[in-house]
């Protein structure tokens, strides 16, 4: 990786965007390899995809007009090709997945590549890989030593910061903290400014129905959320809660807040998934949306939906989020090299 080329348009180097495989089994290979034919990818950054290269050589035959395509470059990750499936659990398709994610953090570490975007893995494939980590976000941290980290999920101006993800709801609600919303609050507040977003607001949920209606439906909205807002708020943050969840979002989508920090996994997700999905008849469903890492020493983004094993291998898998995930992670790496200047 050493050697790789930077090309340049208009005497603007564009920035070198490492892009994993995923999961072989699901969609992951697929819509790598159409967003890397797209022109908005290209005008923007120059792809590296990682992986397998006969995995992408055969993805490659599902993107229409497969004669006249150009493959980017792929790097290998060494890994062989060896009883892979095409939707099932599999330790082999978990580790392939794994060392993809660890060659594109190696890859940002050196600084040989500017961002990574990661295409979806299987959480059990990579569990029976023997990797401990619920998601990409947890081995990405692991790998970097990464203190503070969160997932946020951008789709048009929603953007939303999540205190707990990979947990289950009856833990989640134990992991709501005056130190962990917080830490959540300064994560989403400063991923804003280097957005480029001035005087940036952030909404702030709460985690019960009416935000605990004054400790009526649960006390965590006074015990941990209200502090952390007022801790935030003595530090110069603009942030206001906690709000009621059900009228939070409505009021993000409309423009009254710039990020909104919801307190688990699906509080945060069906707002955004529902404000990105489309579907039209006779066509596969599309999802239009952007994970983006908070609090790592590299960027990263990755798609907003999962592996969808039913429609792995059919040549019909929708690449626009994987296009926007590149653009985004391009534009970040951009101006985090403009404020080096």
């Amino acid at each position: 990786m050493g050697g790789m080329p930077r090309s340049a348009i208009g005497g603007v180097k564009k920035p070198r965007i490492g892009i994993t495989m995923g999961d072989p089994s699901g969609i992951g290979p697929e819509i790598v390899v159409k967003a890397c034919g797209d022109g908005r990818v290209l005008s923007i950054c120059e792809p590296y995809i990682i992986g397998i290269p006969s995995v992408f050589e055969r993805a490659v035959r599902l993107v229409p007009d497969a004669g006249n395509y150009c493959l980017p470059s792929v790097l290998s990750t060494g890994t062989v090709e060896d009883g892979f499936g095409t939707g099932m659990v599999s330790a082999a398709t978990g580790t392939a997945s794994y060392e993809a994610i660890r060659m594109a953090v190696e890859g940002c570490k050196a600084g040989r590549l500017a961002a990574m975007v990661t295409a979806p893995i299987y959480k059990e494939s990579i569990q029976a890989a023997g990797i401990q980590h619920p998601g990409h976000t947890e081995i990405i941290a692991a790998l970097t030593g990464s203190g503070s980290s969160c997932m946020l999920l951008l789709h048009d101006n929603l953007r939303v910061a999540h205190v707990t993800t990979h947990d289950p709801l009856r833990r989640a609600c134990d992991l709501i903290t005056r130190v962990m919303v917080l830490s959540v609050i300064r994560l989403a507040w400063n991923f804003l400014l280097d957005y480029g977003i001035t005087n940036p607001k952030i909404g702030v949920s709460g985690l019960n129905p009416h935000a605990g209606e004054g400790g009526m439906f649960g006390a965590e909205e006074i015990e941990a959320i209200q502090p952390a807002v007022m801790d935030a708020v003595a530090e110069g943050i603009s942030v206001f809660g906690p709000l009621p969840a059900d009228s939070l979002f409505p009021a993000a989508r409309d423009g009254a807040f710039d990020a909104v920090v919801a307190m688990y996994h699906d509080q945060g997700h069906i707002p955004v998934k529902m404000a990105g999905f489309r579907k039209e008849a006779g066509k596969p469903a599309e999802f239009h949306g952007v994970n983006v890492s908070l609090g790592l020493p590299i960027i990263r983004t990755s798609v907003d939906h999962g592996t969808a094993f039913n429609l792995a291998w059919q040549g019909i898998a929708s690449a626009e989020s994987m296009i926007e995930a590149i653009i985004t992670a391009a534009l970040m790496s951009s101006r985090k090299d403009a404020k080096k200047k």
